[in-house]
């Protein structure tokens, strides 16, 4: 569906008449939990980032050590650093969906790999899930990942809904008077007045 310019700036104006507030991707919420998102990202990459470059470093220089790699968790980690960095890519966009999904999946999928290590299912059994450091390591930061992008991804649909909802009603609203002016007015005239609007505030943004 095509979003005309014109019909926009009219729809807020008819929101702002009538004292309708609407949350956006500039209110102080979506901004604060972005703001959260990312710190809990940094600490995600952080530690994450050290695991990789200590296992690649092994890997490819110390022959012995590169036997103690876990090579399941190793390569899961390395799409999951993919698919993290895809998802920040996303709600620096705000591209809620997509950064969700890659975030549960790739969340789930690193949680499950990360139990499949013995040193790690050891270290929950002995010493507790929050006395574990691998839990403060990997788990603490993914789950906050979750959550956050989950907020986001619910303020997300949020907007969209509310934005095809107010579009809607202004859409009709500015047909109908168009309707009353122009009586036996095609679907194209109503289009080419629409893209004729659209051009004028165009010009008026250049003046």
């Amino acid at each position: 569906m095509k979003f005309y310019k014109s019909v926009l700036k009219r729809k807020d104006e008819d929101n702002y008449k009538k004292g309708i507030i609407r949350i956006t991707t500039d209110s102080g919420i979506y901004k604060t939990t972005k703001i959260l998102y990312y710190l809990s990202f940094a600490w995600f990459m952080l530690f994450h980032g050290l695991y990789l470059i200590s296992n690649t470093t092994a890997f490819f220089f110390f022959e012995r050590a590169a036997q103690n790699i876990h090579m399941e968790l190793f390569v899961t980690s390395v799409v999951i650093f993919v698919l993290m960095v895809f998802a920040a890519i996303c709600i620096k966009k705000n591209w809620q969906i997509p950064a969700f999904a890659a975030t549960l999946v790739g969340g789930i999928a690193q949680i499950v790999a990360l139990q499949s290590n013995d040193n790690i299912t050891l270290s929950f059994l002995s010493d507790g899930i929050l006395s574990s450091k691998f839990f403060w390591y990997h788990h603490a930061p993914i789950i906050l990942l979750i959550f956050f992008t989950l907020i986001l991804f619910v303020i997300g649909i949020k907007i969209r809904i509310e934005l095809m909802r107010d579009y809607t009603r202004t859409l009709t609203s500015m047909f109908t008077a168009y309707s009353e002016e122009n009586n036996g007015a095609s679907d194209a005239q109503w289009t080419a007045h629409l893209e004729e609007l659209d051009h004028k505030l165009a010009q008026e943004d250049k003046e």
